[in-house]
């Protein structure tokens, strides 16, 4: 399982959504309009004596309005921003998750046929590491 699966996994149990519903890993479909989708963007390999990785998530939020979605971006950065010692899924674990930044808006989408939505975003810079027993 990639961290992206594990994260994602993690997200579904905070209820922030359910993936493939309404979350989404990788990508951004044009349906349903609101929604969470979830990518990694960066971040750095681990280090040479610890295994610890420290990937970068992008959390997209799409919601009708403005308002509507920099409110559940801000939600869910304060879900996880300064968190320490969390496990993931299928054996991640997550010794600090930082956001880079407020959330904020970063547009709009407008899919064709759908009405047009807000898009706001917030960047999430973990520390994780799998345990040894899972293959990392």
């Amino acid at each position: 399982m990639t961290m992206l699966q594990a994260f994602g996994e993690w997200l579904e149990a905070a209820e922030v959504g359910t993936l493939g519903v309404d979350l989404f890993l990788g990508e951004r479909p044009a349906s349903p309009a609101a929604l969470v989708a979830v990518t990694q963007v960066g971040g750095e390999d681990a280090d040479v004596y610890l295994p610890v990785v420290h990937p970068i998530f992008r959390c997209v939020v799409r919601a009708e309005t403005s308002e509507e979605a920099l409110e559940l971006a801000e939600s869910l950065r304060e879900r996880l921003h300064q968190r320490e010692n969390f496990a993931l899924s299928d054996g991640w674990w997550c010794y600090l998750a930082l956001s880079l930044r407020p959330a904020q808006l970063c547009g709009r989408s407008t899919p064709e046929g759908e009405l047009p939505a807000a898009l706001a975003e917030v960047e999430v810079r973990m520390s994780v590491r799998q345990s040894l027993a899972s293959g990392f």
